[in-house]
């Protein structure tokens, strides 16, 4: 289960890293001013990159948010396993001699 989680987590860490890059990778740069040159308005190409520039800013705060919501689940089971192990050790280890015996 924790091996899954762990996986998950880890590919959310690459989609952020690779959203990071996104922008050299498709060169909006180039793509906005092509597309203020077809529309002979400047404007046009500064209003596609903010738009796009946007988008993967939101997309980026969802990544880190779904990230933050993993983490804590993954955290939960560990608590509730650390618990549970805590218990069967103490339970276990109760019938043993102590040092000041």
């Amino acid at each position: 289960m924790y091996r899954q989680l762990c996986i998950t987590l880890n590919n959310i860490s690459h989609v952020s890293a690779y959203l990071g890059e996104l922008s050299t990778l498709l060169h909006w740069d180039m793509v906005a001013q092509q597309l203020s040159i077809k529309h002979e308005d400047e404007a046009v190409g500064q209003r596609a990159l903010r738009s796009l520039t946007g988008l993967v800013a939101a997309t980026n705060d969802d990544v880190k948010l779904q990230s933050r919501v993993l983490s804590q689940q993954i955290i939960e089971k560990i608590v509730v396993d650390l618990k549970k192990y805590t218990i069967e050790f103490t339970r276990c280890h109760n019938d043993l001699p102590s040092v000041s015996d």
